[in-house]
């Protein structure tokens, strides 16, 4: 299991697609911030709403930190949305601190 970040809250940052948002958000809302615990509440939130998004980013501490792997594809001419893994996550960061 993987240590939570815990060295201060992460900011998660959902933006919803504008056919979905109104069953998160009010008044025409497709972006929301939540303040998260760690870094696997972030990600638990951006799984259970996948279908829904069209970015989520976390705000660890001086890094944003891009969640979603978005892949075109060329045969659907469509974008496809997926949430990132942890360990995936965790080489970004780590990337970032070299």
């Amino acid at each position: 299991m993987h240590q939570p970040f815990t060295q201060e809250q992460i900011a998660a940052r959902y933006t919803f697609i504008p056919e979905r948002a109104a069953e998160f958000l009010e008044d025409g809302q497709t972006v929301t911030q939540i303040e998260c615990d760690s870094l696997d509440e972030v990600l638990d939130y951006a799984r259970e709403f996948e279908d829904a998004l069209e970015n989520a980013i976390a705000l660890v501490g001086s890094k944003v930190v891009c969640l979603t792997g978005e892949v075109y594809d060329t045969i659907k001419e469509e974008e496809i949305f997926r949430v990132l893994s942890r360990e995936e996550i965790d080489r970004i960061i780590r990337e970032g601190d070299e």
